[in-house]
């Protein structure tokens, strides 16, 4: 079997397989559309960007998440950045009421060129999610801390194509547990650079870690990308 055969059979098994539900009546399997733009603006060492998504579940049918990202990232030399994250999500959930929470994150980065046309990175992110943070927030029951370790590999097919593989692993941290792995998540995509700006066109997945009963989800992520 193929490469493109094994692809195609993969994504067939995510759209036409009937929703699963567990005793709890969780989704099981699921997909959904990651789409947004991407405006970054550069300042001698310094990157800024603002960044409004929209994602949805239950197979492109319902919303799940509007998002509005700001983030400043500071290149400490050819190698090794760090950067900071502020994020506000108003977050449909499946099984909980809509909730508006507040995500704030610091980032460590390093990324080298290697063999003329190929590029590593590494982000290790703390993340802290604050829970209707703007809704009689109460920090003692409501903040999660999650520690995310990112790997990518990026090949310049051309000027034009820029081909690349992650994978992350998320660690969450809640009160009265033990941190533990909680989830993985894998891409493989192209960023197309156009005279109109960049466009990241992605599948991704990513599967619960530690649950009786894992979720796994299929993403079409579409992002445009524009530097001013």
């Amino acid at each position: 079997m193929t490469f493109r055969r094994f692809l195609f059979h993969l994504v067939f098994l995510f759209f036409s397989c009937n929703t699963l539900f567990s005793q709890t009546m969780k989704v099981t399997q699921d997909y959904g559309l990651w789409t947004g733009v991407k405006i970054k603006s550069k300042h001698n060492n310094f990157e800024f960007t603002l960044e409004p998504q929209v994602r949805t579940f239950y197979g492109f049918s319902k919303i799940n998440n509007y998002i509005f990202d700001f983030s400043a990232e500071y290149n400490i030399n050819k190698n090794f950045g760090i950067a900071t994250q502020q994020r506000y999500d108003h977050a449909k959930k499946r099984y909980t009421d809509t909730q508006n929470n507040y995500i704030y994150s610091l980032d460590f980065k390093y990324h080298k060129r290697f063999l003329s046309d190929f590029k590593f990175y590494y982000r290790l992110r703390h993340e802290n999610e604050l829970t209707n943070f703007f809704f009689n927030y109460r920090p003692e029951k409501k903040s999660t801390i999650s520690y995310r370790n990112k790997i990518k590999l990026r090949y310049d097919i051309s000027k034009t194509n820029n081909i690349y593989v992650s994978a992350e692993i998320f660690k969450i941290h809640k009160q009265f547990k033990s941190p533990y792995y909680n989830k993985l998540r894998f891409y493989i995509g192209d960023k197309i650079k156009t005279s109109w700006g960049t466009f990241d066109c992605a599948l991704g997945y990513t599967q619960e870690l530690n649950n009786a009963y894992p979720a796994h989800f299929l993403i079409i992520h579409v992002l445009y990308e524009l530097s001013l």
